[in-house]
């Protein structure tokens, strides 16, 4: 692999470097970048290419992990998955808390994240082609229909084996959130699409069930014990 280390924008003799080597990874030097905040993040999800961004403080570090919470669009940059990964568990007592200060000043941010991946489990057994847990999931729990996109990158953590810590506690009562569980809106793809994969545990099971080795009644009160 070759690497780049660049400021944003990204100069022209660069980016063609990567149209004759798809192996080459930009690293994106936060400081040194004209283009910053929600713009960079912008222009970073439009290239649509193999990058990430490095920070040397705890300022500029706060600055983008906002930007990166409140966004309203897909951006991959696994160094904000980890932080958000791990901003998450220390809110909820699962991992040690180590950025008190960035958690203070982002706690409204992250409980609107947490408020839709508490939701998850719920979808895990709306996804399975069962109409007694597609009845139960919408008729057993409160609806909320947003179709607002703030802070969709909630979808990008669900490829990393170690987020899945985050369901050892449930903060919030799960919502079954109509348009995210049917609709086509995360960049052209389904919920689904982010949420089968061979690290997502929970998703292993609903294969186990489709399969008729786990019965969907001992399922749901396992779920049921576990959101309440």
């Amino acid at each position: 692999m070759s690497i780049i280390k660049t400021p944003a924008p990204i100069d022209i003799a660069d980016l063609k470097k990567f149209f004759i080597d798809k192996e080459t990874f930009f690293e994106i030097d936060y400081a040194a970048s004209t283009i910053r905040e929600e713009k960079l993040l912008v222009y970073i999800s439009n290239l649509d290419l193999p990058c990430d961004i490095t920070v040397n403080n705890d300022d500029d570090a706060l600055e983008l992990v906002r930007c990166y919470l409140e966004s309203n669009f897909l951006v991959s940059l696994p160094s904000l998955e980890a932080l958000t990964i791990s901003l998450l568990l220390q809110h909820k007592g699962i991992e040690e808390v180590k950025n008190l200060d960035m958690l203070e000043a982002l706690k409204p941010q992250l409980e609107s994240w947490i408020q839709k991946l508490d939701s998850l489990p719920l979808y895990n057994m709306y996804c399975i082609d069962d109409e007694e847990l597609q009845e139960w999931v919408k008729t057993e729990h409160k609806e909320n229909d947003t179709a607002d996109l703030t802070g969709v990158n909630f979808v990008s953590l669900l490829k990393y084996e170690g987020f899945y810590q985050f369901y050892e506690k449930i903060n919030s009562t799960p919502n079954y959130y109509s348009k995210y569980f049917n609709e086509y809106m995360f960049k052209g793809n389904n919920l689904f699409s982010y949420w089968a994969n061979e690290n997502n545990p929970m998703f292993l099971l609903t294969s186990a069930i489709a399969d008729g080795t786990i019965d969907t009644e001992h399922y749901i009160k396992c779920v049921e014990q576990e959101t309440n």
